[in-house]
């Protein structure tokens, strides 16, 4: 597995900024998609394309919160 570069999160962070969410394909790669998803930065959601019908997955950014999120543990 190829770790994730400073140039692709800076690319993936341009893209997500001007967009704010993304589909496979449309700036990064699926392959690309996947390295920042097993790291935590981004997270994938299926949806149905309207145009074709074909499922597709749509990827954001993960928020900070949902990482402080899980590290507290309510008793």
């Amino acid at each position: 597995m190829k770790a994730v570069d400073d140039a692709l999160v800076k690319r993936a962070e341009a893209l997500f900024n001007e967009h704010g969410k993304i589909i496979t394909g449309h700036g990064l790669t699926r392959r690309e998609l996947r390295r920042l998803e097993r790291v935590g930065l981004i997270e994938r959601q299926l949806m149905r394309n309207r145009d074709t019908g074909t499922l597709i997955y749509e990827w954001k950014p993960v928020s900070a919160a949902e990482g402080v999120a899980k590290d507290i543990k309510i008793t």
